[in-house]
């Protein structure tokens, strides 16, 4: 069994229930920056484990299942892209059927007729601290601040408060948050349904 830093952030998760409302930007920002500290120090944002618990570990059964949808993500964002690319590998190495879609962009994958997505600029974040930021921007909004803002409006939303507690811009965090490729939505349905539909605006599968 690979280890999944995920559950690191589930666990973290179940704490909020019994957090007291921040009150405030400035109140928080220091909630988040616990949450991103306490996260960092179980090792969450390791990059060697990282992708591997991600892909493997929750997108297998969506490659398999699915695959139209996954590589519709995967010609969206490069992290799918590298993801499908690592799932269809160990589809290979277990001996599993794989799918006839997926055997299809393997092949163009091989033939360059797939093009791997351009990053992002700047230092991507990992994908498990992309979960991280888009389960705090979660919270926030279920203790009622906005999403995001327009760039006239004041700094107060709670893609600010994830701005100013981790190393990322505003529009890194709220590109996070509204693309819908970038959501973990396969990954966060285990942690709370119903907030998880409150963010997406969406059912989840």
């Amino acid at each position: 069994m690979i280890a999944d830093p995920l559950n690191d952030l589930i666990q973290e998760a179940e704490t909020w229930k019994a957090t007291e409302k921040p009150q405030g930007h400035r109140q928080a920002v220091q909630w988040a920056k616990g949450v991103f500290k306490r996260l960092n120090e179980k090792g969450a944002f390791d990059a060697g484990a990282d992708t591997t618990a991600f892909l493997l570990g929750h997108t297998y059964a969506l490659a398999i299942g699915d695959p139209a949808q996954y590589i519709g993500l995967a010609g969206k964002d490069v992290v799918w892209f590298n993801g499908l690319k690592a799932v269809a590998a160990e589809i290979l190495r277990r001996n599993d059927d794989m799918p006839p879609e997926l055997a299809n962009w393997v092949a163009d994958v091989l033939m360059g007729t797939a093009k791997k997505p351009k990053p992002p600029r700047g230092r991507p974040p990992s994908t498990v601290q992309q979960a991280a930021v888009w389960m705090v921007v979660s919270q926030l909004v279920q203790w009622k601040w906005t999403k995001t803002r327009n760039d006239e409006a004041p700094a107060l939303s709670a893609a600010d408060v994830v701005a100013d507690a981790a190393p990322l811009s505003f529009d890194r965090v709220k590109d996070i948050v509204e693309k819908p490729w970038r959501q973990p939505r396969y990954l966060l349905r285990e942690w709370d349904y119903t907030r998880t539909r409150l963010i997406m605006g969406i059912d989840l599968p």
